[in-house]
């Protein structure tokens, strides 16, 4: 019998300050594959200079994943 490799999902946010221009990221694992990849609506918290704001996904990334889709 072969021996199987297991794996899970996770998905791994990459934010930047609009204030400070520090960055972090947030990894979460999703509760379903079909996921809005956008983050909910509460603010966000830099944790490096505390300013905190809604997180809005960097310009261009969504076609970027547009794209991406239409060549599969």
């Amino acid at each position: 019998m072969r021996k199987t490799i297991d794996y899970t999902i996770e998905i791994l946010y990459h934010f930047t300050c609009s204030e400070c221009q520090h960055w972090w990221s947030y990894s979460t694992t999703p509760t379903n594959i079909e996921m809005n990849l956008d983050i909910d609506d509460r603010p966000i918290h830099c944790m490096h200079c505390g300013n905190k704001s809604k997180a809005l996904m960097k310009k261009g990334f969504n076609e970027l994943l547009d794209n991406k889709e239409d060549s599969n």
